[in-house]
């Protein structure tokens, strides 16, 4: 049933950006389907402070799990109450939450020694604790569902429990020898990879990927060593990684910024690794007249058989160029990757800059600065790749084209950062983030809806000539 929504949704994506660009309703504004005043402005964290959209079965928002700083609470898209599901003892500091969006429940981690589960309404049903006598929960970097396990991230070690039965299982990987020296593995990351299995890398200086099985025990499985270029190897290290797990493909970029690509193959024999390229990233220099790096590592995503990457010297650079890489096509591996770029500019001072593939023809482009007054401006672009390939194929000057037709932005203000969070991956073109009333200290949540023609229509007709954020809508 997910699937078939997943293109249902696509189909109706593509039919409503085609339409709406035709009546010019997607340049500049915002499309608001509800909001919540949430009362007084808390302390600012825009890196701790999140919002998660709550799906329905169908993929509309039930709700929206919003956290401020002082407290986490469950807004009902359809009523005018909200749900207070955590609240802080002190408001000097913002507390490090998270939380994660299940099929029908909510994982939040608020305490240092368990992880609560509430359901949709906002009711408590349980808790996850960890066999450990001394656990600091909050210490964790990131907290994912990977294949029915909650997995906790922690700079050395993973976390990890059966969301059905609490079982609980540690995985501490071991550095691998590459080159007769041991290899940094500290802070570790992880990835979901596939089929119960969990891939780890070191977040700075690693040369490997580990896989480790999460079920019926977490065991280790194999590892993958891409082959780095000479003669600097002993040099050289990850700076990134990424699976595509639909088309089984894994992707490492290095700092001589070489891609490396694989297929995992998952057997009766456990899971093989078979490398299938290995492609210098820039055809021209990859280095600036500084010598610093061209790639954000922050930008390179990978997801439904398509690469993304944002060039840029550094984060306040204006002008960046977005690469796409189609390295599948309806689940086939391509031989030679289809290369797409577009240069884009950001605003304000340093900026932020986070791709993310949408069903393997979608681009969502998200970006975040800080304007010269201290306010955070977000925007959002939309590209359709199918389309803007298809232009090109007709005219090929196209090419040289900043800002194909297959681009629409939205903008707003906010005060989180909702944008840049791990959301339920059902919902990619729900977006739920708040921001702060006009001349008050008071908060505004707001839902959008990036799928759902009505909506823009109505807002657009609503806006104001030049102005970058629509009025409102009651339900």
């Amino acid at each position: 049933r997910r699937r078939f929504l997943r293109l249902a949704r696509a189909c109706h994506v593509t039919s409503n950006l085609k339409d709406l660009a035709k009546n010019n309703r997607l340049s500049k504004e915002m499309f608001l389907r509800r909001e919540f005043q949430l009362g007084e402005t808390p302390t600012w964290d825009l890196e701790l402070q999140w919002s998660l959209v709550v799906p329905t079965p169908d993929l509309e928002a039930a709700s929206i799990l919003c956290y401020d700083g002082a407290s986490c609470q469950l807004c009902d898209v359809n009523r005018t109450s909200t749900t207070c599901l955590w609240k802080s003892e002190a408001t000097a500091q913002v507390e490090p939450l998270r939380a994660v969006v299940a099929t029908d429940s909510i994982y939040l981690l608020s305490k240092s020694d368990r992880v609560d589960i509430y359901d949709f309404n906002g009711a408590w049903t349980g808790d996850l604790l960890p066999n450990l006598v001394e656990a600091d929960l909050l210490s964790s970097t990131d907290m994912f569902l990977a294949d029915g396990k909650l997995v906790l991230e922690q700079p050395t070690r993973l976390l990890v429990w059966d969301t059905n039965s609490g079982d609980f299982g540690i995985i501490i990987p071991r550095p691998s020898i590459i080159g007769g020296q041991e290899e940094k593995l500290h802070p570790v990351q992880a990835r979901s990879s596939g089929a119960s299995t969990l891939a780890l890398w070191a977040e700075e200086g690693g040369r490997s990927i580990h896989f480790w099985r999460t079920e019926p025990e977490c065991t280790q499985l194999t590892q993958w060593i891409p082959l780095l270029p000479l003669p600097s190897r002993d040099t050289i290290t990850l700076i990134t990684f990424g699976v595509s797990v639909g088309e089984g493909l894994l992707v490492a970029l290095d700092t001589a910024h070489v891609l490396h690509v694989a297929k995992m193959i998952h057997d009766a024999d456990g899971v093989q690794v078979k490398d299938i390229m290995v492609s210098p990233i820039f055809v021209e220099s990859p280095i600036t007249s500084t010598g610093e790096p061209s790639i954000l590592p922050c930008s390179v995503a990978v997801r439904c058989g398509v690469l993304c990457f944002v060039e840029a010297p550094n984060l306040e650079a204006q002008k960046r160029t977005l690469h796409i890489w189609q390295l599948a096509s309806e689940g086939e591996i391509l031989p030679v990757p289809r290369r797409q770029t577009f240069q884009f500019f950001t605003r304000g001072q340093a900026a932020v800059s986070v791709p993310k593939p949408i069903f393997g023809r979608f681009v969502i482009l998200k970006n975040c600065c800080m304007m010269e007054d201290g306010e955070p401006l977000l925007w959002i672009e939309i590209l359709d790749i199918r389309q803007v390939r298809q232009e090109q194929e007709k005219h090929p000057k196209l090419r040289k084209l900043d800002k194909p037709s297959g681009l629409y932005q939205v903008l707003t203000s906010a005060r989180d950062s909702t944008l840049f969070r791990r959301g339920h991956p059902l919902t990619d073109f729900l977006l739920g983030f708040w921001n702060e009333e006009p001349d008050t200290c008071f908060r505004k949540l707001l839902l959008v809806n990036l799928a759902r023609a009505e909506d823009c229509q109505k807002c657009g007709a609503e806006s104001q000539p030049g102005s970058t954020q629509s009025g409102s809508l009651e339900s």
